[in-house]
């Protein structure tokens, strides 16, 4: 039985309402799928920043231009890291939202 003082509290989502704790549950990706998911984006973001580092060194050892091109291959691997994962993320994003879009049209 519950406490009519903890339905009134947001800080208690499980008790105040278990059927839509449940009801996330259920709509919550696979375990697998996320770890294929965010795992794919932390190498694509690492493999990024490396490259971009480790080519900035081969061309500052090839023109013998100091550590400016490895610096600017950071910066450039990084960014290109970062625009990468917030594409990935947004296109999780949008892939979980039409589930849930499909998944509340079937239930109404």
């Amino acid at each position: 039985m519950y406490s009519p003082i903890l339905l009134d509290r947001p800080y208690f989502p499980v008790l105040a309402r278990p059927a839509l704790a449940a009801k996330k549950q259920k709509e919550a990706d696979p375990l697998w799928l996320a770890f294929g998911i965010y795992g794919s984006v932390g190498l694509q973001l690492a493999a990024a920043v490396v490259g971009g580092l480790l080519l900035g060194d081969y061309l500052d050892g090839r023109w013998q231009t100091g550590p400016w091109m490895a610096l600017t291959g950071l910066i450039l691997g990084s960014i290109g890291g970062f625009v990468n994962l917030m594409r990935i993320l947004d296109w999780n994003q949008k892939r979980r939202n039409s589930k849930f879009k499909a998944n509340s049209s079937k239930h109404h």
